[in-house]
């Protein structure tokens, strides 16, 4: 790919019968203002009118195929999701949460608001913050719970 500070390369196989020759691409033109589209497009364009058909009808059959692997790959995506929003959400059993807090005064308040039935919960003091951590039994519960 031609860039104005650099030539970017990409190699593929192909059964092409001539080799490129590199006087070919001075009838490019300025290949260094070309995006790259534009200097596959040329190139492409100066290869069709040197007679290399058999090669071009190749590429674009596999074009053609890669296009309707992307649409049947796309529309089953698209069949999938549609089949997922269709499903009952997963219930959980446990919830856990991790809660974060400045002070220890502050994970002291936040406990003594708790008015719902708590499995487990431990309190660890990081570096300068204290971690609790809630473990919830949310099989009896109502789906707001999780």
């Amino acid at each position: 790919t031609p860039r104005k500070d650099r030539l970017d390369v990409f190699v593929t196989k192909s059964e092409l019968n001539k080799d490129l020759n590199l006087e070919d691409l001075a009838d490019l033109g300025d290949i260094s203002q070309m995006t790259p589209e534009d200097f596959f497009k040329s190139l492409e364009q100066s290869m069709r009118e040197k007679g290399d058909v058999n090669a071009h009808e190749k590429l674009e059959k596999i074009e053609e195929m890669m296009e309707d692997v992307v649409e049947a790959t796309l529309a089953s995506q698209t069949e999938e999701t549609a089949e997922e929003v269709g499903q009952e959400p997963e219930l959980l059993d446990y919830v856990h949460y991790v809660l974060d807090f400045a002070t220890l005064s502050e994970a002291v308040a936040f406990s003594q608001t708790i008015d719902f039935p708590v499995e487990a919960s431990e309190l660890y003091k990081g570096d300068s913050r204290y971690h609790m951590t809630i473990l919830l039994d949310v099989q009896q519960q109502p789906s707001y719970f999780a």
